[in-house]
C-alpha cells in the first residue's frame, strides 16, 4: 500500500520533466501581399500607410499585441516583408491560430481595416516554432 504514493509523486515528477509548465516559442514572420497585380495585393505604396496591426492569438492559447511604426515591434515599412515576431505560450498540444489585422490609422475601428491575414499552427512540446502571415488587401484605404 505505501508503494502507491511513491509511484504517484515519481509519475508527476516524470511529467514535470517531460516539458510541463515550459515556455514555448513561436517566431511569426510577418509579411505583406505586395503583388499589385493580385486581387488581394497591395497596390505600390499602400503597405508604407499602414499604421498598426493587431496580432491576436486564438485556439490552444489566446491573447492579443499592437504593433506598428509608432507603436512596439514594427518598423516602418517599405517592403513587404516586415520582420518577425515572437509568441511564447506554455500550450504544448492544440492548435494556435495566428491572426494579423491591419490598419491604415491608429484608429483599430472596422473602416480603418485594410488588410488581413491568419496561420494556424499546431502547439507541440518544442521549444522554438517558425510560421509566417501574409496580410492580404481586403479593403480600400479610408482613414488616412
Amino acid at each position: 500500500m505505501r508503494a502507491a504514493p511513491l509511484v504517484l509523486a515519481l509519475a508527476l515528477a516524470a511529467a514535470g520533466a517531460a516539458g510541463c509548465n515550459e515556455f514555448h516559442y513561436y517566431d511569426i514572420t510577418l509579411s505583406f501581399n505586395g503583388d499589385s497585380t493580385a486581387a488581394q495585393g497591395f497596390k505600390t505604396g499602400e503597405i508604407g500607410n499602414i499604421q498598426v496591426c493587431v496580432v491576436t492569438v486564438s485556439g490552444a492559447d489566446s491573447g492579443s499585441l499592437r504593433i506598428g511604426p509608432h507603436q512596439q515591434g514594427l518598423p516602418v515599412m517599405v517592403g513587404s516583408l516586415v520582420g518577425t515576431f515572437e509568441y511564447s505560450t506554455f500550450a504544448d498540444s492544440g492548435t494556435l491560430t495566428f491572426t494579423v489585422d491591419a490598419y491604415d490609422a491608429t484608429s483599430t475601428t472596422p473602416d480603418c481595416k485594410v488588410g488581413s491575414g491568419s496561420v494556424n499552427i499546431m502547439a507541440t512540446s518544442t521549444t522554438t516554432n517558425t510560421g509566417m502571415v501574409v496580410v492580404n488587401r481586403t479593403a480600400d484605404f479610408t482613414c488616412l
